[in-house]
């Protein structure tokens, strides 16, 4: 009786064993068989991606050509790939470049001007701008400086100015030179402070010279006017206001060594055209970047592949 306990308690401990093996195997199997789908539709994504950047290379081209550059700047609706039926991709443009005037006079008493004419940045979002470029031809920069608006607000079909608050504009001057960690890289860095400013001047701009690929970042902040600056922490303190949506209108003043000025009509910064591939749930997002001063085509960057709840890649 015992020996027959026993050979049963192994016959059940083998085939726990067995069904474990069994299970385990098949698991491995399945999850095979998901990566090796998820990699072939991330291919496949990634190939509906690139097609989506070669339609928005082409379209800005036309548009410029056509000298309607600022009508490619849209998302233009998801487009399904002909051959492909489960294969698309969507499509933007995006307008990263800004004016530059070759002297404050060009708008007038900023910021009694005509808006219009200068560029507009969101709250809380950097501008990222490439000097190199800048008054290409034209010597050495000799200064820079950045005239702003107080905050404004959508409202309606208008944009209002936000009464209780002033722009707090942080601006980064740093060097390119990607050899070098951020803290060497830094060449001078200021925010305004002071309500009812309304500009404010590169500090250290002569350290830029041609082989530095100086790169000028602005970031505005809407803060309350009663808001109090620590220079301990070199903050502001407090809440800034709560309006949706808001921005500033800014443009830059550049000169150069000699007296040269820049086009009134100069543009520094950059375009960027975003596609996103999709296969099935899985998405593949490759962006072009446009030198705008220049025209240069600057690379591609992939961002890797996100499918759905499954798995994401940054």
């Amino acid at each position: 009786m015992k020996m027959k306990a026993s050979a049963l308690i192994i016959a059940m401990t083998i085939g726990l064993l067995l069904s474990s093996a069994v299970f385990s195997m098949a698991a491995i199997v399945s999850m095979r068989s998901q990566n090796t789908t998820k990699s072939i539709e991330g291919d496949a994504a990634y190939s509906a991606a690139v097609s989506g950047i070669e339609d928005g290379l082409l379209r800005y081209k036309y548009a410029t050509a056509n000298g309607k550059a600022e009508d490619a700047f849209v998302s233009f609706p998801e487009n399904r790939l002909a051959k492909e039926p489960f294969t698309r991709y969507t499509l933007k443009i995006v307008n990263e470049s800004v004016g530059a005037a070759m002297d404050s006079t060009y708008y007038g008493g900023w910021p009694n001007v005509d808006l219009s004419r200068a560029s507009v940045l969101n709250a809380d979002e950097t501008i990222d701008l490439n000097l190199s470029n800048l008054g290409e031809g034209l010597g050495k920069l000799s200064s820079l400086r950045v005239y702003f608006s107080d905050p404004y607000f959508p409202s309606g079909n208008t944009n209002q100015k936000i009464a209780d608050s002033f722009t707090a504009l942080n601006y980064r001057l740093v060097n390119g030179d990607s050899s070098k960690s951020a803290q060497a890289q830094l060449i001078s860095e200021k925010t305004n402070t002071q309500v009812g400013l309304n500009s404010i001047n590169i500090e250290k701009i002569s350290l830029c010279d041609s082989s530095s690929s100086c790169h000028l970042r602005i970031k505005p902040q809407v803060v309350s006017k009663s808001q109090a600056f620590s220079p301990e922490s070199k903050k502001l303190i407090g809440a800034g206001s709560d309006k949706t949506g808001k921005f500033i209108y800014y443009v830059i003043e550049a000169k150069f060594e000699g007296g040269g000025l820049i086009r009134s009509d100069a543009k520094i910064g950059t375009i960027r055209v975003v596609s996103v591939g999709k296969v099935g749930q899985t998405a593949r997002k490759v962006e072009a970047t446009i030198d705008s001063s220049s025209g240069a085509y600057l690379g591609l960057f992939d961002f890797g592949i996100y499918c759905g709840k499954e798995c994401t890649g940054t």
